[in-house]
């Protein structure tokens, strides 16, 4: 109502804005919805059995979805439990540990004898171009419409923060060009936090 005001005064159809002396409300910052380990299972449950190993990679290394969807067997080191990202955001590799979990993922897909990736479309016989359809209609079945694919790296984040990893071993792990964006957007929120906002849409 205050900009409206004001563009009536500015354009002469009005001589005075009479909400000019009053401030404009400050609004509260309202915290953002967490998806906890449990909400993230949840929603594994409801997704094909053959894209949950994806997305378990996706969680437990913290990866960016193209980086899992384009992930090679040459990419990973088993002696090592370790995967080598060369196509990152920021075009630099990275190496990120394999948990169990992880590793649980990755045996779960049988290699394909001609196909170079880890994850595959058995119908194409190359990897997936995409992932968003089956993730979609699994948090909606779930009841947490608000969880997309992007909450799974601040989950993990979050979570190692919480054991106690350094922010710097974190920011390295993500592959962010400063510490800076990590304690902004990822490390700084924690699980235990209730929102006050409605689910977003």
């Amino acid at each position: 109502m205050c900009h409206l005001m004001a563009w009536a005064k500015k354009r002469g159809y009005l001589k005075e804005n009479p909400l000019g002396e009053y401030e404009k409300p400050k609004e509260e910052p309202c915290p953002r919805q967490e998806a906890t380990s449990e909400i993230i299972k949840a929603i594994f449950a409801k997704l094909p059995p053959i894209f949950v190993p994806v997305f378990t990679l996706i969680w437990q290394t913290a990866a960016r979805r193209g980086e899992i969807l384009s992930l090679t067997h040459a990419q990973v080191n088993r002696e090592k439990k370790q995967i080598t990202f060369f196509i990152t955001k920021g075009m630099k590799a990275r190496i990120v540990p394999i948990s169990d979990l992880a590793m649980e993922a990755l045996d779960a897909i049988a290699p394909l004898s001609g196909c170079p990736y880890v994850f595959y479309n058995p119908e194409t016989r190359n990897r997936w171009r995409d992932c968003r359809k089956p993730w979609e209609k699994a948090h909606k079945e779930a009841g947490y419409p608000w969880v997309t694919v992007k909450h799974l790296r601040p989950a993990m984040a979050t979570q190692l923060s919480t054991l106690g990893l350094d922010t710097q071993d974190i920011k390295e792990l993500l592959g962010h060009s400063s510490v800076a964006v990590t304690e902004k957007f990822y490390i700084k929120r924690r699980p235990d936090v209730v929102s006050k906002c409605p689910p977003s849409t």
